[in-house]
């Protein structure tokens, strides 16, 4: 399921197509704001988000102490919320 959801910012955002080179808490940003400009095309397209709840980026904690391990964090907090409060219908469909 992530790897889907990534997969659609990454066709919509070139930026995703390479790995990043900066460091990781500007990496967040970049990922942060892909998903709310992402959300706003969707919005602006009149993407029906009838059901879909919403999440405070500022609510994503990173934790560990290496670059590894707040990346594999961070992809599972991502991956939680995306599979749990996060899910839309359509997504098990694809």
């Amino acid at each position: 399921m992530v790897e889907c959801a990534f997969g659609v910012l990454a066709n919509k955002w070139r930026v995703l197509h390479t790995p990043i080179q900066v460091e990781p808490d500007f990496t967040d940003d970049i990922i942060k704001a892909c998903c709310v400009l992402h959300n706003f095309v969707r919005k602006r397209d009149g993407t029906n988000f009838g059901n879909s709840e919403t999440i405070s980026l500022e609510d994503i904690e990173v934790h560990g102490t290496g670059t590894r391990s707040q990346g594999i964090e961070v992809r599972d907090f991502f991956s939680n919320y995306f599979i749990g409060p996060g899910a839309v219908p359509f997504q098990n469909s694809k």
